[in-house]
């Protein structure tokens, strides 16, 4: 009898331990999509705000620096890269972590002159900035990354206000 009861109990602690586990790695998950979610958000509405192509000083892959026009006194500069696993998003010289665990190389920009044209890694007269961004999953297991993608056209909330 003790012995049986030893097994219960050996069994429902191993059972309890991985429904904890599991509890902690969702929630942990879910809090990653959440920074990802905010970052892209972040991007995209900046994004938006680009006056011209000349705004953009240094488009690459994994850095863009660019003039943002929010109205027509209002000009902000901006910088987003990738240092290790976070964004720093720089505002008028003042750096700020956008996100962190992101995977390495996980923020990759790609420039389109057209929805349907081929992309590039290099910002020329670009109209739309494609934005992909890998985060590490909760665990950090080396291996088990999460991809979000999403594509921004630049000017259109300026050329909307000159109308």
């Amino acid at each position: 009898m003790l012995i049986l009861l030893g097994l219960l109990a050996l069994f429902g602690t191993q059972m309890l331990t991985t429904v904890v586990r599991g509890y902690v790695l969702a929630r942990s998950s879910d809090a990653v999509v959440q920074k990802a979610q905010l970052a892209l958000q972040r991007m995209t509405i900046d994004f938006s705000y680009i006056s011209s192509p000349v705004a953009v000083d240094v488009g690459t892959a994994n850095r863009i620096s660019y003039n943002a026009n929010f109205s027509s006194t209002d000009v902000e500069h901006h910088v987003i890269t990738q240092s290790g696993n976070t964004i720093t998003y720089t505002v008028n010289g003042t750096p700020y972590v956008l996100t962190d665990s992101v995977a390495t190389n996980g923020l990759q920009l790609t420039y389109f002159t057209a929805y349907n044209a081929d992309s590039t890694s290099e910002y020329a007269a670009a109209n739309i900035i494609g934005i992909s961004l890998t985060m590490h999953d909760a665990d950090w297991d080396p291996g088990v990354t999460k991809a979000f993608n999403t594509r921004v056209t630049i000017q259109k909330f300026v050329q909307n206000a000159e109308k």
